[in-house]
């Protein structure tokens, strides 16, 4: 069984290069420490939706990276980022930045849920305003 301070340890590891929406190690502390925390306090749905978080941003990760490998070795003719020609090329790129972009409201949405239930069993409000700052 996981303890609050070890949970802590975990969690405060994670600096500006360990951030969740960048790297997948920040993900797995948040995971560790969500997981230690809901352990703790014996409500599963905490990790439940930290794991859901975690695994839309890292399929949103995939899917961005893609969009963006894809965008730079189109044959398109282009200028910097933004590509001219027909609508029908450009289609593809809004339809998956579209993508990317629901999949890390997804993740946000439900990094938010855990950070505010982890809010309500601890009892520190803090938890519920300041946890969208990941």
């Amino acid at each position: 069984m996981g303890t609050l301070s070890s949970a802590k340890t975990l969690a405060s590891g994670r600096d500006s290069r360990l951030r969740p929406g960048i790297s997948l190690v920040g993900w797995i502390l948040i995971l560790l420490a969500t997981k230690e925390i809901s352990e703790t306090v014996q409500d599963k749905t905490i990790f439940d939706d930290a794991l859901l978080a975690g695994i839309t941003a890292v399929i949103g990760a995939v899917i961005g990276a893609v969009l963006f490998v894809g965008f730079l070795f189109s044959p398109r003719p282009s200028v910097g980022f933004f590509p001219f020609g027909s609508l029908a090329l450009f289609l593809p790129f809004l339809v998956i930045l579209g993508a990317f972009w629901v999949f890390t409201i997804i993740s946000a949405v439900f990094l938010k849920r855990s950070y505010e239930k982890i809010s309500q069993r601890l009892n520190v409000s803090a938890f519920a305003t300041a946890g969208c700052s990941t």
